[in-house]
């Protein structure tokens, strides 16, 4: 049995790109590649709540989080994170910052060529709510990485890295054998989009059987990568799910394995809220082998189109580096940040943005806050352009703003000439901005 550490909890709430909807596992249930694990006893439990403004794809989304950490044996700690953002970051390759986060928790003996996706999930319950999880196993021949992804109320989808040692990571990627030993199956060939042709094969379950149920699958190979769709409680050939995998895989780039990949849709019947049968609900996996390390996406019935969206979570992952990662710490006032310089100020109804030269966005400001109806951030080792002046008012649209020197830093202070703001949340983008959006009491 592998040890398998729960180590942290997370929700963060924002709006997803049109391509993406993924699938979580259930805490326990997650197979690691090479077999199943269950968690240990030892085990950190770190929950983030956060939100996130609405956004398009590419655009900076907003996180505001606070942090409990628990940790099991060892008493309790507490931490607050100010703000965050969605943003994808700067490095050469962009991650949502979800990912970011909950990448942050791993250890590096199990980080040895991590790969992660830059397109997540989407819950077809429309809720813009988007939970982590994070499992590693951290000794013996198989360590592994695990994050899962879920709505408030529904499993989405998970990524995963094992990095193998002594053994063969190839053995890890199959398909499952779907028809029980000595089966009488029937075969034959069926046309699905893009030219392919696949190998269709039904198994009627016996009257009465209690360990068996009919179930029929279609099964071909497209390079390196086998793939099967199997319809499992019914004789029902999944034409219309082969042909979404073909029409995906005839139209975008796959990664390459090393020698094998596997796709496994299973399509099964659906239930409501209460449990009754209703419909059909659709699973798949995606595993692939490069060298020693093998890397897996499974997505679940409550994302939007499950197939669509595990095939573009596979096509998304990029090489991570811990240099990708946000920082879960609270900045203080003192918090470093390379020096940047200030060169316009953009105000709209309901937000101010300001633009810079190009720096860590995430460092450039510290402690926004509301106070008696007046907006202030600190803004840490900045500068003014020439054509802003530190002790002079500007105003637009019923905002007026003003800086203040603050040691190397700055102060922004906003007034409001009409109803006083409740709320702000902050975003980041392109490593040269950063933007308040303001939310008025009705």
């Amino acid at each position: 049995m592998f040890s398998y550490k729960n180590l942290g909890i997370g929700i963060a709430v924002l709006t997803l790109t049109t391509i993406g909807v993924t699938g979580c596992a259930t805490n326990g249930s997650q197979q690691p590649v090479g077999g199943p694990t269950s968690p240990s006893n030892q085990t950190v439990t770190k929950t983030t709540n956060s939100t996130i403004s609405n956004s398009t794809n590419n655009a900076p989304a907003t996180v505001t989080a606070n942090t409990t950490q628990n940790t099991v044996g060892t008493g309790n700690s507490t931490n607050s994170v100010k703000i965050l953002s969605n943003q994808p970051n700067s490095s050469a390759h962009q991650f949502p910052n979800i990912v970011s986060m909950a990448m942050q928790h791993f250890p590096a003996n199990v980080l040895s060529r991590p790969e992660v996706p830059t397109i997540l999930a989407t819950p077809t319950s429309g809720s813009n709510q988007l939970f982590y999880r994070t499992w590693d196993t951290t000794t013996g021949s198989i360590l592994n990485y695990s994050v899962q992804f879920s709505s408030p109320h529904n499993q989405l989808a998970t990524f995963m890295g094992s990095t193998f040692s002594g053994i063969s990571a190839g053995d890890s990627v199959w398909l499952p054998n779907g028809m029980p030993n000595n089966a009488k199956v029937t075969t034959s060939s069926v046309d699905l989009t893009s030219g392919i042709v696949a190998k269709e094969q039904t198994f009627v379950a016996p009257k009465n059987s209690a360990k068996e149920v009919s179930s029929n699958s279609l099964t071909w190979s497209e390079g390196r990568w086998k793939i099967e769709v199997a319809r499992t409680e019914s004789t029902q050939v999944p034409t219309a799910e082969a042909d979404a995998v073909a029409s995906f895989l005839h139209s975008h780039f796959m990664p390459v394995p090393q020698t094998k990949g596997t796709i496994y849709v299973n399509v099964y019947p659906g239930e409501t809220a209460q449990g009754h049968l209703s419909g059909t609900s659709v699973s798949e996996t995606i595993k692939w082998q490069e060298g020693q390390h093998v890397y897996e996406i499974d997505t679940y019935s409550h994302c939007k189109n499950p197939i669509r969206t595990g095939l573009a979570m596979a096509m998304s992952m990029k090489p991570y580096s811990a240099g990708s990662q946000v920082t879960l710490s609270s900045r203080g006032s003192n918090a470093s940040s390379p020096h940047v310089t200030l060169e316009s100020v953009q105000v709209n109804a309901n937000s101010l943005t300001l633009y810079t030269t190009h720096g860590t966005m995430q460092t450039a400001y510290t402690n926004p806050r509301i106070s008696h109806g007046v907006f202030m951030v600190d803004l840490v080792n900045m500068s003014l352009t020439s054509g802003i002046s530190v002790g002079k008012t500007y105003s637009k649209d019923g905002l007026s703003y003003e800086f203040a020197d603050h040691g190397p830093d700055l102060t922004l202070t906003c007034h409001f000439a009409a109803n006083p703001p409740s709320a702000v949340q902050t975003g980041i983008g392109g490593g040269d901005m950063i933007g308040f959006t303001f939310t008025y009491s009705k």
